[in-house]
């Protein structure tokens, strides 16, 4: 729920806010770009929905890269792919909340790995970063944690699956969403 709130605020943000659109036109090239590199993403995903095109294969298709994590992962792994992608994100961050949750000496550490996966994410709306080492070294810090100190029926099991799936769509949902009100905007 929460990637999905961040996502829409951030996606609201790059259109609507004020520092930008003060400098240049609603139409800027690299604007429609980035949302026609969305388009293209879900025309991926559409064309081949449960494993993608491919890894590293987007550019293949087209020009540009997605400018989108989400949207990367879902056109080049498809549904599973990035369900799967997604879960493991979801199940990191679970563990991380039960653990803030406990007075135990670890919410410095655990609010310090929170922050840095949401800055991340975020980022990763704009930005094709699903590959990146940084994420995996987060997420496998916040597994050791989860690990370590709590119980594995805590965090992971099948209502969190299900938990993951509905974020996935949810995303989706939201990416598509924002495409389409982007490509109105931008005529």
């Amino acid at each position: 729920l929460a990637l999905i709130i961040g996502g829409v605020l951030a996606f609201s943000i790059f259109i609507f806010g004020p520092s930008r659109l003060s400098n240049i036109s609603i139409r800027e090239d690299s604007a429609y770009g980035r949302i026609e590199a969305w388009y293209e993403g879900f025309q991926m995903l559409k064309n081949a929905p449960l494993f993608g095109v491919g890894y590293r294969m987007f550019t293949d298709y087209y020009p540009l890269t997605a400018h989108n994590s989400y949207i990367l992962v879902a056109a080049e792994e498809g549904l599973i792919g990035l369900f799967i992608w997604i879960a493991l994100i979801y199940t990191c961050f679970k563990g991380l909340y039960i653990l803030t949750g406990r007075n135990n000496g670890l919410k410095p550490y655990v609010s310090g790995l929170e922050a840095g996966l949401v800055g991340f994410l975020s980022a990763s709306f704009f930005l094709s970063r699903s590959y990146v080492t940084l994420l995996y070294i987060l997420l496998a810090l916040a597994s050791a944690f989860a690990y370590t100190f709590l119980k594995k029926e805590e965090y992971f099991g099948g209502k969190e699956m299900r938990r993951a799936g509905i974020l996935t769509i949810g995303i989706l949902f939201i990416l598509w969403i924002s495409m389409r009100v982007s490509l109105r905007i931008l005529g």
